[in-house]
């Protein structure tokens, strides 16, 4: 069914360096009837210039535990879909809705949305690993025949049935194709626990991964990905949402930590990077780390004006090392409480954290009235709500990285 409309998410996790980047995000609000609605995705390679040309890759983890009927729907660009490892069955009459619902239908038996998506293939015994390419058509935000853009999404999950269609976007948007090619992926048990794994790839021409495998047994928290690529070389990505909970794979890879990215070459290590974590190890790479930045807000700015300013109890450095990271302020507030810290420095024997010209504050106490078409306080004296209390835990991604020179 629908999801609710909440403000928006939480932020649990936010790691930005070069060639590398990390998020992930709570959104169990819009559906709180679940025990978790979160998606994690790490971008991995690239560049940030954004002249440079060289490819990069995104991996998805979307987790949802809780309910009996979970799908998974994404689309790619306009234009051809292909697969691999499917056999997709023409289904002859209907709509995603059934065989019998034709397009545009609404009723209440069967999913909103559904009876909007036609011309429906589907696949009622998929393998746990398959391939689907969309290959962009000509003419879609300039993209000309020698471009020969493609998105490549390598599924890594345990179906019970998926199905590919089409779903016509709104009309009356400048820029929309007539139709997108969606792909739904379908499970269904009692007390459902999802995990989506899904790695995208963006290429010109050619593909540049060769193959991707799933290392984990998919039963646990943790999910572990060897990715090969065309020029030999081989990435790790591990996430692993139980922290304290060490990762021991098979082929000799450990992790204590949240997240944890490896790239091989020539059957050695060549770059390591952990998220949140004390140990990543693997060959010739044993990687180690203070772990995450943790502490309480002993004090913050309650005021319109002074921007965005906190007192902490962790005596955080002041070298600058921190500036340009998140600090996450834990929240039961409908507003996300992550901030970008600008400065870190010393106050009265404590550290303060500065997050610019921001302010803490999201309402007014007792409501907002619309006058005019401004929203004014119902009363101006009864003072401020804020994204987050004093008193309140906060924690800082940390990472650490490895590399050895390629000979």
């Amino acid at each position: 069914h629908p999801q609710q409309e909440p403000w928006g998410g939480h932020t649990r996790l936010f790691k930005q360096i070069k060639g590398f980047g990390v998020f992930s995000i709570d959104g169990k609000k819009a559906y709180p009837e679940t025990d978790e609605y979160s998606r994690t995705m790490l971008l991995i390679g690239g560049s940030n210039d954004s002249r440079s040309d060289s490819n990069a890759y995104v991996v998805d983890i979307f987790r949802v535990i809780g309910g009996n009927d979970h799908v998974y729907s994404f689309h790619g660009p306009p234009g051809i879909i292909t697969t691999s490892g499917l056999k997709p069955e023409i289904q002859k009459t209907g709509t995603y809705a059934g065989e019998q619902i034709p397009k545009g239908i609404w009723a209440k038996d069967f999913p909103v949305g559904y009876s909007h998506l036609y011309n429906v293939r589907r696949d009622q015994n998929p393998p746990e690993q398959f391939i689907v390419d969309w290959e962009a058509e000509t003419g879609y935000r300039g993209i000309t025949e020698e471009d020969n853009i493609h998105l490549r999404m390598h599924a890594l999950t345990q179906l019970q049935d998926i199905a590919l269609a089409d779903g016509d976007p709104p009309q009356n948007k400048p820029g929309n194709p007539g139709k997108l090619g969606y792909l739904l992926m379908h499970r269904s048990a009692t007390d459902l626990n999802s995990a989506f794994v899904s790695i995208f790839e963006p290429y010109k021409n050619k593909p540049f991964i060769k193959s991707v495998r799933r290392l984990d047994d998919g039963k646990g928290s943790e999910v572990a990905i060897q990715v090969e690529m065309t020029d030999g070389s081989i990435d790790y990505i591990l996430y692993n949402k139980d922290s304290q909970k060490e990762v021991d794979l098979a082929i000799g890879i450990s992790m204590n930590g949240e997240v944890g990215y490896i790239k091989e070459k020539n059957s050695r290590v060549i770059k390591g990077i952990l998220v949140n974590g004390s140990a990543l190890r693997y060959g010739n790479m044993n990687l180690r780390s203070a772990g995450t930045i943790t502490g309480k807000i002993l004090k913050m700015n309650k005021e319109l004006a002074g921007g965005g300013w906190m007192l902490v109890d962790n005596r955080l450095p002041t070298d600058g090392s921190l500036n340009g990271e998140q600090i996450i302020v834990e929240t039961d507030t409908e507003r996300d409480a992550s901030y970008t810290i600008r400065s870190v420095e010393r106050e009265n024997g404590l550290t303060k954290v500065y997050c610019g010209p921001i302010s803490f504050i999201r309402d007014f106490k007792g409501g907002t009235m619309e006058v005019r078409t401004f929203k004014v306080p119902k009363n101006y004296n009864l003072g401020y709500l804020y994204d987050f209390e004093e008193g309140a835990r906060f924690r800082i991604t940390s990472h650490k990285t490895w590399a050895q020179k390629v000979k």
